[in-house]
């Protein structure tokens, strides 16, 4: 409810206030912004039954009440009577250039300017006949004419420049609308609205359907609504034809306008439904394309066919829908009282009219216009309350809160002054009236009612009280304050104030002159100030944004900006590097960023294609030192590569046989420090979207990563980890996860061959009897000590002789001293089961003393593959004097070891990535850029765990009755049934028995170990190349590759 501006208490013990101007000058004072919110909480709280806080509703600013306002009655003293006119006009040109009218209407006080225009003198004569037509039609339509014109073509008041001007006056489209109708009905004879009949002996008969005759009523009237009433294009609303506009409008618009209309709306009024719809519209447009298509037809008939149903569909719209385009208010906005129209516009024209869309209402109204000829005073009644009805509401759109550009200026609410003696303006009070008490609806209008005197028994049954007992500002405030409690309309519609002969005399010393008024801000001044404010607010805000920025991004490579669209994405407390989930849009590392790219290509295509499950890549993307990254990075790199010829693959060949796969990375932070909130994070995630169904990588066995699979294990999300071994790394709590498949051997199978290797030699490696193993035993790494232990146990077992050198403690001596040490009495052999970032300083030092060059072998785990991979050529200066044997994850020439067997394909397709991603092979480029080289046997461990994914999706999705309609949900099952799969690192088998190495001490159940996994020892070096000297395990199902010399299974 709309709230309106009454006098506040707070003044009510001073004379201005006391006096009846200040009182009506607050009434019609629209309320501010500011100030309606207050009331609108005040009003919320009544609603709720709330006491609105202790709210003093004597002492606020403005009326608890709304709109409409309640109506000021005037009583004048008898021997004033006869000057009611006189005041009525008085008020109006006391409300200065702020809209007010006055009944009767007082002539109008034009300007030299305005008296010096011969067009002007034109329009009002033009005005003056159109009044004397609406006289002759009804005396309150008249007078609302009147009323609207005075409103709307206020007096000008002097001093007006482009940046100040007088308020914009309301405008009243849709009085005028029904304006238009009614000299309609005087233009157009009632035969042409009366039903077409073929039978002359029965004229009610009806000649065609019913839908015929609506739509000829229609066609009659809109032609009637383009045709201008005048001459030199002057149309029936009498605005003059001088001006440019008004000339293309009459002499070149309207012409053109009929002869399009008589050309195409007839056809189109039948087919209004079905051809303009936006919905059959682009289904017309699609099927002329489709059709010409279909036929094989020439592209440019195509287009011409087109554009001329286009062409068609426009001059339709503007012939048949602009006409009526100001009658749409109509299917809305139709008021109780004019719901009966159709029934007493039957029974006083002695024929069926139709009240059916709003074109059929404008028809109707323009019937029962004429019917009005015949006296119906029931007729007459519901067309007065509809032209008021249609008045108030144009008054409550223009006031109507909306932007501060086009309300600008409408400070006060408009004001009409009756004089309740002259009878057009008495039965136009008492229609208003009607029209609120019967709808209800809020308008601003502030009515004062003229006329009576003090004693006047005739005044209004609903005054409350005396009208002489207080001043008018005391009954406002107590018409509002009582208002919320009794109705809508409040306890009263009229306030009564009486004036006696001095009181009036004072008022009138109180009037402002005529032509008086504040000017205003032009809607010019307020779009140029508004523009340069908005330009100003917005090249603040580039700047700040663009601070922002440069500070967020020259601070850390995570600052929030690339944030903004990663949920899943936040900036670590411990490490301060990015951690989270992503689908590749949000680049961890620049060095994995094309990698990355190509992962979020695919992972669209999956998207588009609407079939698709989610597989989450869990790993280490980020290092602590930009130093390290060459190290670090690479084998987290070449699972991405992996990764990425998996999903293509798969997408490319499965995709009918199984959804689609999209990859999720989720960035543990450096060395998995950040592993269980990513970890947490997944499993929310897989709570709120069934698609993700299972977790990849898993690369380094930490002891973070060990606490991950078991939130993993928790959740029921199965793994398929790449080149974790650490034994016990599934242990949750007091077993194993029986849903973490390792695909690795385990650092008990490694430790077992390497130790049998050392010990009895093969190729070109020596036999050795001693032995020393390099740890590192950093706080949180799982995998150094525990294979070196491994190890020396193994060798010892067999007869050897060793002992474990650790590092990475603070108690621990540093790793340049423990190789410098171990120099001085240097064993037959150095088995490292550090990290690849270490092993460089290790090769150095070595390579650096001639005691420890002379007969030490060197053997290192699987982790040191990125190092071999970018310095074969160093490798190569140090053979034969340092020997180095390591046991890689996968090689490319093991598979050659196999009999009748050929390299795998996946290097082939490896090396093409790589030219299409930009990085160097083996052979090409810089040291710098063959550093930057990703692992390829990280690459294949992380191609077969996807491509097993893979494969337990499509045996899930064809082991369902109903695999069609129905995606996959879960894969712990169908990973149980993974047997016999040919991988490129060996033959993988999650169906057979889970087993081991051996058992951990305290009796824990064996993890999904593999029995016959792939190990292998190469020889990296000799010529810039890598030799496999021993393998051990089963390639294939067909093809066992292992050596005669490899240690038995236990």
């Amino acid at each position: 409810m709309t709230t309106s501006a009454l006098p506040s208490a707070s003044t009510e013990g001073t004379d201005a206030e006391r006096g009846f101007l200040a009182a009506f000058d607050a009434l019609r004072r629209r309320v501010t912004f500011a100030q309606s919110g207050r009331v609108r909480a005040e009003a919320a709280a009544a609603r709720r039954r709330r006491d609105p806080g202790g709210v003093d509703l004597e002492d606020r600013p403005l009326s608890a009440g709304g709109q409409p306002l309640p109506v000021v009655r005037v009583l004048l003293p008898e021997s004033g009577e006869h000057e009611s006119a006189v005041l009525a006009r008085e008020l109006r040109d006391h409300c200065g250039n702020r809209p007010a009218a006055a009944l009767p209407a007082p002539e109008r006080r034009g300007t030299g300017a305005e008296a010096e225009d011969p067009h002007r003198a034109v329009a009002e004569r033009a005005r003056a006949a159109r009044r004397a037509e609406l006289r002759g039609f009804d005396p309150v339509w008249a007078a609302l004419y009147d009323v609207k014109e005075q409103l709307a073509r206020p007096e000008a008041t002097p001093g007006s420049t482009w940046a100040r001007r007088d308020p914009e006056p309301p405008r009243f489209p849709h009085l005028e609308s029904l304006l238009t109708l009614v000299e309609i009905a005087h233009r157009v004879s009632p035969e042409e609205l009366a039903p077409e009949s073929e039978d002359a002996e029965n004229p009610q008969a009806p000649a065609g359907s019913g839908h015929d005759e609506r739509m000829r009523l229609r066609l009659t009237v809109a032609e009637r609504i383009r045709r201008p009433a005048g001459p030199h294009g002057r149309r029936m609303d009498g605005r003059p034809a001088s001006r440019a506009g008004e000339i293309w409008h009459g002499r070149v618009l309207d012409p053109f306008a009929r002869r399009v209309f008589a050309t195409v709306s007839k056809p189109f009024a039948f087919l209004d439904e079905r051809m303009l719809a936006p919905a059959s519209w682009a289904v017309n447009v699609l099927l002329v394309l489709g059709v010409a298509g279909a036929a094989g037809l020439d592209s440019v008939l195509s287009v011409l066919v087109l554009l001329v149903l286009v062409g068609y569909h426009l001059l339709a719209a503007f012939s048949w829908h602009l006409p009526w385009a100001s009658y749409r208010w109509l299917r809305r906005r139709w008021p109780p009282f004019a719901r009966e129209l159709a029934a007493a516009t039957e029974q006083a024209a002695g024929r069926p009219v139709e009240d059916g869309e709003f074109r059929d209402r404008a028809v109707l109204l323009i019937q029962a216009c004429q019917a009005l000829r015949s006296g119906s005073e029931e007729l007459r009644g519901r067309l007065r309350c509809l032209a008021v009805n249609a008045f108030l509401d144009d008054l409550a759109a223009a006031y109507r809160r909306r932007n501060w550009l086009e309300a600008g200026g409408r400070d006060h609410y408009p004001v009409l002054a009756v004089d309740m003696s002259a009878p057009e303006g008495a039965e136009l009070a008492e229609v208003i009236e009607r029209v609120r008490r019967t709808t209800g609806w809020p308008d601003p209008l502030v009515l004062v009612a003229i006329g009576g005197h003090g004693a006047d028994a005739a005044a209004p049954q609903d005054t409350p009280g005396d009208a002489s007992a207080c001043t008018l500002g005391a009954r406002l405030r107590s018409w509002a304050l009582r208002r919320g409690t009794v109705a809508r309309l409040g306890p009263a519609r009229y306030v009564p104030v009486a004036l006696g002969a001095g009181e009036l005399a004072a008022l009138r010393g109180g009037l402002r002159p005529p032509g008086s008024g504040e000017k205003i801000s032009s809607r010019r001044a307020r779009f140029v100030t508004g523009s340069v404010v908005t330009a100003a607010i917005v090249l603040v805000l580039a700047l700040v944004a663009g601070l922002l920025i440069a500070v967020g991004a020259s601070r850390s490579d995570c600052w929030w900006g690339r944030r903004l669209l990663e949920h899943d994405v936040w900036q670590s407390a411990a490490t301060g590097s990015c951690v989270g989930v992503t689908a590749g849009g949000f680049v961890f590392n620049e060095r994995l960023a094309s990698v990355q790219r190509r992962i979020a290509e695919q992972n669209e295509a999956a998207v588009r294609s609407g079939d698709y499950v989610d597989i989450v890549y869990f790993g280490a993307l980020s290092v602590p030192d930009a130093t390290q990254q060459n190290d670090l990075l690479g084998g987290v790199h070449g699972e991405l590569v992996g990764l990425a010829i998996a999903q293509h693959e798969h997408n490319s060949t499965f995709h009918q046989r199984a959804p689609m796969v999209r990859l999720l990375l989720a960035n543990a932070g450096p060395a998995y420090g950040d592993a269980v909130a990513v970890a947490e994070r997944v499993v929310r995630r897989a709570g709120r979207d069934p698609r993700v169904l299972g977790v990849v990588g898993i690369g380094e066995s930490r002891e973070p990563t060990r606490q991950a699979i078991g939130v993993f294990t928790a959740a029921g999300l199965p793994m398929v980890a790449t080149t974790v071994t650490f034994d016990d790394i599934a242990l949750v709590g007091d077993a194993s996860s029986d849903i973490f498949y390792p695909l690795a051997p385990s650092n008990g199978m490694i430790a077992r061959h390497a130790a049998s290797w050392a010990w009895h030699g093969t190729g070109e490696l020596e036999p050795a009897r001693t032995a020393v193993a390099l740890a590192d035993v950093s706080a949180g790494d799982l995998y150094g000590g525990d294979l070196a232990e491994r190890f020396i146990e193994e060798f010892g077992a067999i007869g050897g002789e060793g002992t474990v050198r650790a590092y990475g403690r603070p108690e621990d001596p540093s790793l340049g001293a423990v190789v410098r040490e171990l120099c001085r009495d240097a064993p037959d052999v150095l088995y490292f089961s550090g990290r690849s970032d270490q092993f460089a300083e290790v090769m150095s030092l070595l390579d650096g003393s001639d005691q420890c060059a002379s007969g030490m072998e060197i053997i290192a785990n699987d982790d040191i593959a990125k190092y071999v991979a970018d310095n074969l050529d160093q490798l190569d200066l140090y053979h034969p004097t340092l020997e180095l044997y390591y046991t890689p994850l996968a090689a490319s020439s093991a598979r050659a070891r196999a009999r009748d067997m050929e390299p795998s394909s996946f290097y082939e397709r490896f090396d093409a990535l790589g030219g299409e991603l930009g990085w160097a092979g083996p052979d090409e480029g810089d040291s710098r850029q063959r550093q930057e080289r990703p692992s390829v046997a990280h690459a294949v461990m992380a191609y077969d765990a996807l491509m097993v994914v893979s494969l337990a999706a499509r045996q899930a999705q064809e082991s369902q009755l109903d695999s069609a309609e129905h995606p996959v949900t879960d894969l712990r099952l169908a990973l149980t049934q993974v047997d016999g799969y040919a991988g490129v690192s060996g033959l993988i088998d999650l169906a057979g028995p889970a087993e081991r190495a051996e058992e951990s001490a305290d009796g824990a159940a064996p993890g999904n170990w593999q029995r016959d996994r792939l190990v292998q020892l190469v020889l990296a070096g000799p010529g810039g190349g890598q030799e496999v000297v021993a393998v051990c395990g089963v390639l294939t199902s067909n093809n066992e590759a292992t050596d005669d010399d490899c240690p038995p299974q236990e």
